[in-house]
């Protein structure tokens, strides 16, 4: 009886530890944190915008941002960079 009281208190030890052991992962929000917009007019009338987007994403593989109301202008020489890296 007395092993058997042992054992017990032993296993419910063990099992009390195990559960311890156990992480807790907690999704994240994705977030932007600053965006900055530099405009320079051309005197042609054309003007060059550079975005900057500091952001915190924890959720998917792609994010797109998009640009609506542009009439007749046109986006030229569009390209993306992340972390000094070019995409294209």
């Amino acid at each position: 009886m007395r092993k058997l009281l042992f054992a017990t208190l032993f296993l419910l030890l063990v099992a009390v530890c195990a559960i311890g052991q156990i992480d807790t992962v907690h999704a994240e929000s994705s977030f932007y944190e600053k965006i900055d917009i530099h405009v320079t007019l051309n005197e042609d009338g054309s003007a060059d915008f550079v975005e900057r987007w500091t952001a915190h994403l924890h959720e998917g593989t792609e994010n797109y941002v998009v640009k609506e109301n542009l009439g007749k202008s046109t986006i030229e020489n569009f390209t993306v960079t992340e972390n000094d890296q070019q995409y294209g």
